[in-house]
């Protein structure tokens, strides 16, 4: 059974734990390092960690599977507009990649935003992880910018839906789109 829940007070090591995890397994897709995480100092992973364990500014969720973390991810609220949100640090590992964990991380953190007042969340994706963009296509996401090798997207809160990421297939690339040439 798969379970995904927020990171709590006092387990910033299981979040280092996990994020490092995802950084090595996959480099492409964050632009975070592995060596650069390895260099943080345990006072910040704890900070970070206690930061997003409670309030609503940010969140770290963990998924689980019988108690073991499969997959992580993160939201922060932008803290010049706060109707808005953004994802990052979204992974699942390798052998549970598939089995429908990533939309329900995916809902997790979108139901993370409407409860905290947001109206849209972003994701930036790089233009080469073509899996992560077709991801996020899937879970209604629309590009909004293309620049410096990445991709905006944006997904409106529309507290109407029974689940905020109906998996949808993903759009046909546009002509003349830097998804096209990667």
């Amino acid at each position: 059974m798969t379970t995904i829940r927020r990171l709590r007070l006092g387990e910033s090591s299981l979040y280092r734990r996990v994020r490092l995890q995802s950084l090595k397994e996959a480099p492409y897709a964050f632009s975070a390092t592995y060596e650069g995480a390895l260099e943080r100092t345990d006072e910040s992973w704890d900070t970070q960690a206690d930061k997003a364990a409670e309030g609503s500014t940010q969140a770290i969720f963990i998924a689980f599977r019988e108690n073991e973390p499969i997959g992580i991810s993160a939201i922060y609220k932008n803290k010049e507009n706060m109707e808005e949100a953004e994802v990052f640090q979204v992974w699942v590992e390798p052998e549970s990649r598939g089995t429908g964990i990533g939309y329900e991380i995916m809902d997790t953190l979108l139901e993370w935003a409407e409860d905290v007042g947001c109206e849209r969340v972003i994701a930036t994706v790089a233009n080469t992880n073509k899996k992560a963009l077709d991801f996020y296509f899937r879970c209604g996401f629309d590009n909004l910018s293309e620049s410096d090798g990445e991709t905006k997207m944006v997904k409106a809160i529309n507290s109407n839906k029974a689940s905020l990421t109906t998996p949808a297939a993903a759009p046909p690339p546009r002509e003349n789109s830097a998804l096209e040439n990667k």
